[in-house]
């Protein structure tokens, strides 16, 4: 009888080599990390515009009913093919158009339509919210705050609002993604 003596296989050379392996894939991870970075671009508001993180929290709660509102409005237009009044807006319970506990938290607005798809809320006290204008027509909300003295205006476009020191509000989020796609 042959007999022949055989070394138990320890796994010894495998554990070396996924050992060394993995180190490899970390030195390698860790030497290109720095250039898989994004890049962080500074946002800057034109003097118009106000960050949504720089507004007050009764604008804020305003703000959020207006862009379901924005919503509903657009809704509304896409089968009816004109603009809804604020009467029906209200009958409807659209906030902030009804007249609820929401309404009084914010200010009692008094809101207008001024042509197509610009709603404008006037508040009738100062301890809500500011006097906001919400513009419809176009697919994303615009909606400008005017925090100082409520105006009434009787041209409502982009230069009017401006000049009136009405703002725009912008979230700079979504401003430093548009920057980001356009380098």
């Amino acid at each position: 009888m042959i007999v022949q003596r055989v070394q138990p296989n320890t796994g010894a050379k495998e554990g070396k080599w996924v050992a060394a392996t993995i180190c490899a894939i970390l030195l390698l991870s860790a030497a290109t990390l720095p250039f898989h970075q994004s890049r962080n671009h500074e946002v800057t508001l034109e003097t118009h515009q106000i960050s949504i993180s720089d507004i007050t929290q009764s604008n804020l709660s305003l703000l959020a009913e207006l862009k379901l509102a924005h919503e509903e409005i657009r809704d509304l237009y896409a089968e009816e093919q004109s603009w809804p009044s604020v009467t029906y807006l209200r009958e409807e319970w659209v906030a902030p158009f009804v007249e609820d506990q929401s309404w009084h938290r914010n200010g009692q607005h008094h809101w207008e339509q001024h042509g197509n798809g610009l709603y404008i809320g006037l508040p009738q006290h100062n301890n809500g919210a500011g006097a906001m204008l919400l513009d419809a027509s176009a697919t994303l909300a615009k909606v400008w705050v005017n925090d100082h003295s409520p105006l009434s205006l009787d041209q409502v476009d982009e230069t009017s609002l401006k000049r009136s020191g009405w703002r725009l509000i912008v979230n700079s989020k979504d401003l430093s993604s548009e920057n980001e796609h356009h380098w």
